[in-house]
């Protein structure tokens, strides 16, 4: 936490002191909104240098605080995919730079909370998350293999706008779903959210702008199907049923 304070610290002086540079640097964001996030940065670092001082870490602020980290990261990949503000091939480059190293703090923090509630050493909490990955159904996984295949094809439409938007949207997923298999030691129902909220404004995405290739099409329905899945999950998921995948095999 004391490194995510550091960063947020650094990164509010930096936008406070220069928004217009930053702004500049970046393409085309409004200086009051760099300056606003600036600000909001130093208090985040300030809450955090707090937090992370007590004798005794609160696992809510520890969430908090990754949410955020995982907030900034899903930002920053809607205004890559959007092409909304950051503009410039520098903007672009330091836009996923720090976005990735955001999400590492945050899920490093998710990792540490989950662990330390577990009590139980790095080794055997990795294997305990390995194990729910590897008890899921043989379909499941087999789904999951074409599901990947279908995204991964994508980028046979570099560069055009699509293949933009669906391969931001593939990686976007893949922190989120990290997040709940570290805070919760493997994988729920709760890992639905993973999908959920990277994909449905992708697929809004794609409905304005067409489905007008056969690809396209496979790829909305794949990804409408899997969503559906995932909304069952999750309703399983806030009714109760709340086991990690092969927690009872």
């Amino acid at each position: 936490m004391q490194v995510n304070a550091a960063s947020c610290l650094g990164f509010g002086a930096l936008f406070a002191v220069a928004p217009g540079v930053v702004a500049q640097a970046l393409g085309t964001p409004p200086v009051w909104l760099i300056l606003a996030l600036g600000v909001g940065l130093i208090g985040n670092g300030l809450h955090l240098i707090l937090a992370s001082r007590r004798a005794k870490l609160r696992p809510d602020e520890v969430i908090w605080f990754s949410i955020g980290d995982l907030a900034w990261f899903l930002g920053s990949m809607g205004l890559l995919a959007a092409q909304l503000w950051v503009t410039t091939p520098l903007g672009v480059g330091l836009t996923w730079a720090v976005a990735l190293g955001v999400v590492t703090l945050g899920l490093t923090q998710l990792w540490m909370l989950g662990q330390g509630a577990a009590g139980v050493s790095s080794g055997i909490y990795l294997r305990q998350i390995l194990r729910t990955w590897l008890s899921m159904k043989l379909w499941v996984k087999i789904w999951l293999f074409f599901l990947n295949g279908v995204f991964l094809w994508a980028f046979t439409l570099v560069p055009s706008d699509f293949a933009r938007v669906t391969l931001i949207g593939y990686v976007a997923c893949g922190p989120v779903l990290l997040a709940f298999a570290f805070r919760m030691g493997g994988l729920s129902r709760a890992a639905g959210w993973g999908h959920l909220i990277p994909w449905v404004p992708m697929v809004a995405w794609w409905l304005i702008d067409g489905i007008d290739t056969p690809y396209k099409a496979l790829l909305l329905a794949s990804t409408l199907i899997c969503l559906a899945f995932d909304l069952f999950d999750v309703a399983r998921y806030h009714k109760g049923d709340r086991a990690l995948i092969g927690a009872l095999a």
